[in-house]
């Protein structure tokens, strides 16, 4: 490398560079439809045909506009718990 052509650059200017190259609008349009579709939350529709079908997650998923890991959190209850309306629906399956 040609010491010419290369400068000091304290850590604090170089983020603001890069800061001021990114789009921050577009940036965090796209986190927040990646956490959509991770932790977004589903209709009542949608609830139960993830609990009463036997399609996999992944093609589940892709049909609701949801990830996978959100079906797999419903049928393993780590995820809508309180959407039966009866109390002993649980036992039922």
């Amino acid at each position: 490398m040609n010491p010419e052509h290369t400068k000091e650059l304290p850590k604090a200017k170089m983020l603001e560079r890069s800061r001021k190259n990114t789009n921050q609008a577009a940036r965090a349009a796209k986190i927040s439809a990646t956490q959509i579709r991770k932790l977004g939350k589903i209709s009542d529709d949608a609830y139960m045909r993830i609990m009463g079908s036997t399609e996999s997650g992944v093609s589940i998923g892709k049909d609701l506009g949801v990830d996978q890991s959100l079906v797999s959190a419903y049928r393993n209850g780590k995820r809508g718990r309180f959407r039966m309306a009866n109390p002993f629906a649980g036992l039922l399956r």
